[in-house]
């Protein structure tokens, strides 16, 4: 019996489909196709939907040529080299932002008046950057910082200004931004295993 892979690329061929063409059908890139059909990755879960869903294949066939692939307990050296990749950029970014958070907090404490007191909201930006850098990679809305966001302009304006009653509608934005952009990434999820 075959492994995953090879069973995917025979089905492709039965299909009388090129490997550009299972590509595009697939929404993944000819290159990743290629290492999945030579068994040197093991598709996600995401993946193998497309695959199940585009070919009309059943759970058990899938089960029953998954179990011959080659074992790993990496999903696949590809993929987690891109991760790591990802978690390495990510983590020195954010440390980097910790460190001139710090730095301006030291400077802006020292050197304006009420600077301690006021701008230790500061440090939500290395919390900001985190999770845009992580709205970016995964390509979600909601993983957006906006919370960060509003509560760092709001808790800087309020201790700054004074002015706390005003400004609390600016947490409004909060709700709104996730009862527009839940629907939105949904749909985008939808789009990608479709």
């Amino acid at each position: 019996m075959n492994s995953l892979g090879k069973y995917l690329k025979e089905i492709r061929e039965e299909h009388r489909l090129n490997l550009e063409d299972a590509a595009l059908f697939l929404n993944v890139d000819k290159s990743y196709l290629k290492l999945i059909e030579n068994d040197e990755i093991i598709p996600n879960e995401t993946i193998i939907l497309r695959f199940k869903n585009f070919y009309s294949i059943s759970d058990d066939e899938i089960v029953k040529h998954f179990n011959n692939s080659p074992s790993s307990d990496l999903k696949s050296n590809y993929k987690n080299n891109i991760r790591s990749s990802y978690l390495i950029i990510k983590y020195s970014i954010v440390l980097l932002t910790l460190l001139l958070v710090t730095i301006g907090y030291v400077l802006l404490g020292q050197y304006t008046y009420r600077g301690y007191e006021i701008y230790w909201t500061l440090f939500f930006l290395p919390f900001i950057v985190n999770s845009f850098i992580c709205s970016i990679y995964f390509h979600q809305f909601t993983r957006f910082p906006i919370i960060f966001i509003t509560l760092m302009i709001y808790l800087t304006l309020g201790m700054y200004g004074a002015l706390w009653h005003p400004y609390w509608a600016i947490l409004i934005a909060i709700p709104l931004y996730y009862l527009i952009f839940i629907p939105i990434d949904l749909h985008l999820s939808n789009c990608k295993i479709n």
